[in-house]
Order: C-alpha cells, then structure tokens, then sequence
C-alpha cells in the first residue's frame, strides 16, 4: 500500500497529503471551536436592538420575524419564547424599575438574548436570506439604512481627511 505523498504502485502519479487534517488546519479548527465555547458560554445578553443592529434591521423588524418564525410571541408586553425554545438558555428576563410621577415605581421586564440566543437568530436569518453586515461584506465606511416599510438601502461613504 502506498504511504501518502508517495507514487502510487498503480498509476506512478503522486499523491498529495490530505490538507483537511493538516495538523495546521486542526490547530485553526481547534482555536475556533475554543472561541465559539467561550462564546456560548458566555453570561452576557444583549438586547434585540444591538443584535438588529448588526442585520442592518429595526428591533422591531427583528422582532416580527422571529415571531413569524414560531420562536417567540407577545406576552404581557414582553417578547417570550414559543414553548419549544423553553428551556435552552435562549433568553433571559431582567427586570427595570420605573419610577413613577406619584414616587413609586413600577416594574418593567424586558427580553434580552444570550449568545446562544444570538446563534439561533443568526441561523433563522441566514435561513431567510437576510446576512449580518461584516457577512455581506459590508465594512466600516458602509452606512445601511433600513427605511420602515422599504428596501434597504446601502450607501458606502467616502471620507476625505
């Protein structure tokens, strides 16, 4: 049997190593498999705006398709999980207080997405057609703008200093 990057016994040729399990390619796989545990790992959240913000989307926009998506719905005036994205690590409530005119306050929740969260929204996105802007290769002089009820509109802007 042939060792890999000898001439083949059959044909004389010479065949190439596989570069797929090159112990450099390995070691990338690794090094972003480490990053994206980290990652999901994480105890931080986001709000739907800063994740919208990153499709060139309005929170409410975002909002509305993952409720067409069947992941969350209007509860109560809180954005909630659909029952099957229970129990995932998807989202967490943090609850703000409001002070009211009279000197109380009132409680307030609010849904703010994990990276895990983050994740699903970006595969339900990507399924949809829909990139994030450093995806689409959209760069730091790129300005999108969504306009309501309109396509969106890139405009690349050229500084001159």
């Amino acid at each position: 049997m042939p060792s890999v990057g000898s001439k083949s016994e059959r044909n004389g040729t010479e065949s190439k190593p596989n570069d797929s399990f090159s112990p450099k390619k390995v070691e990338e796989q690794a090094e972003r498999l480490t990053y994206l545990d980290e990652i999901l790992r994480s105890e931080d959240t986001l709000n739907i705006s800063q994740i919208a913000a990153d499709y060139g989307l309005t929170a409410q926009r975002l909002n509305q398709i993952l409720k067409e998506a069947g992941i969350q719905k209007r509860s109560g005036g809180q954005w909630i999980l659909c029952a099957r994205y229970h129990r995932r690590g998807l989202t967490k409530s943090v609850t703000h207080p409001i002070p009211l005119e009279t000197g109380g306050t009132k409680t307030v929740l609010h849904t703010r997405w994990t990276q895990a969260g983050r994740l699903l929204i970006h595969q339900t996105l990507t399924e949809r057609g829909i990139q994030a802007n450093q995806d689409a290769g959209i760069g730091n002089n790129t300005v999108v703008i969504a306009p309501r009820k309109s396509k969106e509109i890139t405009v690349n802007l050229r500084i001159n200093a």
